[in-house]
């Protein structure tokens, strides 16, 4: 029989990480759904066209450097440093006033969001 115990520690550990890893994909969905009406309100239709590639172009960007880097230097702060720059990014898009603002603050988050996927290799392990 099984007699691994796992702790209150490690499904705290498990939460965060899987937190990590999920909620730095938010940006796609909840954007998706409202683009258009955001691009109209920032009174810039057009640019509606760039808020999701903005997202997944600077997360593969993100993923590709932290991806060989993490396996070399450990996790633990390449999950940080992504968590920080998806904190800055989801500011950014917050308290955006125009679409560039939104764009660029979309783009800080994808490229957190690549590091971030980082967490999904750790979860495994926990």
């Amino acid at each position: 029989p099984d007699t691994t115990t796992i702790t209150p520690k490690t499904w705290f550990v498990i939460f965060v990480l899987s937190s990590t890893f999920g909620l730095s994909f938010w940006p796609v969905p909840t954007t998706s759904a409202m683009m258009s009406r955001l691009a109209l309100q920032f009174g810039d239709p057009t640019s509606s066209a760039w808020y999701i590639p903005a997202y997944t172009t600077a997360n593969a960007i993100g993923f590709l450097i932290a991806g060989a880097n993490s396996d070399l230097f450990g996790r633990r702060w390449f999950l940080l440093f992504g968590n920080a720059c998806c904190c800055v990014g989801f500011c950014a898009t917050a308290t955006a006033k125009g679409a560039d603002h939104f764009t660029a603050g979309l783009a800080i988050t994808g490229f957190g969001g690549g590091f971030a996927q980082m967490a999904m290799c750790s979860i495994p392990g926990k």
